[in-house]
């Protein structure tokens, strides 16, 4: 059984700030590009532990690219 997106970030190893009220948009518009080849780019990734989420989300066909203003990051 795959775990939700919610379920993903909230078991993650690494910290990611992102309100809960997002997840059910997040489900609603992204659950159709899961396990397709797509290339997903999130802007302003803090420290960068929602990636590797993003990438078991959508599974080993994506490429996930993290960008932000934060050369640190």
């Amino acid at each position: 059984m795959n775990l939700s997106l919610k379920e993903l970030f909230l078991n993650s190893d690494n910290y990611s700030s992102k309100h809960k009220k997002y997840f059910d948009v997040y489900e609603e518009s992204f659950s159709s590009y899961i396990g397709k080849n797509i290339i997903f780019v999130e802007i302003g990734i803090f420290n960068g532990g929602s990636l590797k989420v993003w990438k078991k989300y959508f599974g080993p066909n994506a490429k996930i690219i993290g960008i932000d203003i934060n050369p640190e990051c």
